[in-house]
């Protein structure tokens, strides 16, 4: 059906939107890919794409093009309180982290706190890059506001983890 759509009608590009997100259901992610590509060729401009792209790439270990197809949509992005834009910095500051480039990403995760002063995501993150730093009493500090604000959580969870392991560490 998807894919008839788009013979139809090459130059739509929320119709190769639609026939990725068909082929990511049916695991054919390098088809998804392709679909994505084309449209963001077709809208250049559009950041939610980009942003769609960059995951897929994440999703597929191609950290450097998610990276780049990231930090596009980023640029492109006209809504600072986009809750879109939270989460793409939250992406492309893992990917940063596990690209071995720690100042990237907790310059992404200090941004996505500007967008969400208290967002569970990018305390957890900045804790992970100020403890793979050796900075553990931010670290620390980052932690113990997940656990105490997003109870529940499996952020949470995951903060309480490093914080017993930091306590286990520091008696």
């Amino acid at each position: 059906l998807f894919e008839a759509a788009v013979q139809k009608a090459p130059t739509v590009p929320e119709l190769h939107v639609n026939l990725a997100l068909a082929y990511f259901r049916l695991n054919r992610t390098t088809e998804a890919v392709a679909e994505l590509e084309k449209a963001t060729s077709l809208a250049p401009n559009d950041a939610h794409l980009q942003f769609q792209l960059g995951s897929a790439y994440v999703d597929m270990k191609d950290l450097p093009r998610a990276a780049a197809a990231l930090e596009s949509g980023l640029a492109k992005s006209t809504d600072p309180k986009d809750p879109l834009v939270y989460e793409a910095r939250l992406t492309l500051a893992s990917v940063y982290f596990a690209s071995s480039a720690p100042d990237k990403a907790q310059q992404q995760y200090e941004q996505a706190l500007t967008l969400q002063p208290n967002g569970a995501g990018a305390l957890l993150g900045l804790g992970k890059v100020q403890f793979s730093r050796g900075n553990v009493k931010d670290a620390q500090a980052s932690f113990e506001k997940v656990v105490a604000s997003h109870a529940g959580t499996p952020q949470a969870t995951e903060a309480a983890a490093f914080l017993a392991e930091l306590k286990k560490q520091n008696p």
